[in-house]
């Protein structure tokens, strides 16, 4: 978005809801379990993308009847899986 670009309202929402969401997963750190909405959060990624992931099943995940949850130590594996080493550490590992 540029600085000339107008917010909608349909703008602020989408902003009200990430936020929430995002204070929601802080408010709630020790719960064994997180929510798909929380785990979006947690792993900064969009909704679709989240979606996109467990129907490939590349992230560990519960199914719940229609709920999807997630333990942070799988989303923590999950990134880990997905970093890129720089080429200083990879010519260490060899």
């Amino acid at each position: 978005m540029t600085p000339d670009e107008l917010v909608t309202c349909n703008d602020l929402e989408r902003m009200k809801e990430s936020i929430l969401k995002a204070m929601e997963a802080m408010l709630h750190p020790a719960e064994p379990y997180l929510s798909f909405e929380q785990a979006v959060v947690y792993i900064k990624t969009t909704e679709r993308s989240l979606a996109d992931r467990v129907r490939a099943r590349e992230i560990p995940h519960i199914k719940d009847g229609k709920f999807t949850k997630f333990k942070r130590e799988d989303l923590d594996a999950y990134m880990e899986s997905r970093r890129v080493m720089p080429i200083e550490e990879l010519r260490r590992a060899v």
